[in-house]
């Protein structure tokens, strides 16, 4: 789908999905003039949202709820723990 979108001088940035990293799609991306790069593999160092859910993910974890929507409504209550200036810090942390 992407291919005949291209044009001469594009860049293709792709994460390190197996079936991103296929000689083929590389073959094709370059054929069509583009140049394709790969982000790194992922690090939650540089990840201001894997900060966030992490911080999340253990608080529903000790919370022990296992229903589907006691999650949903557990979710929407933690929500309100993420402020905007910690938000702001996780991205400035990430760089």
């Amino acid at each position: 789908m992407l291919v005949p979108e291209l044009r001469p001088g594009d860049v293709v940035i792709m994460d390190t999905l197996s079936s991103h990293r296929r000689a083929s799609v590389q073959v094709l991306i370059e054929a069509a003039g583009a140049t394709l790069r790969f982000l790194p593999p992922y690090s939650p160092d540089f990840n201001p949202n894997g900060k966030a859910f992490a911080r999340l993910e253990a608080m529903l974890q000790k919370a022990g709820e296992r229903t589907v929507s006691g999650m949903w409504d557990l979710v929407g209550r933690l929500a309100d723990i993420f402020k905007p200036a910690e938000c702001a810090n996780d991205f400035r942390s990430c760089g």
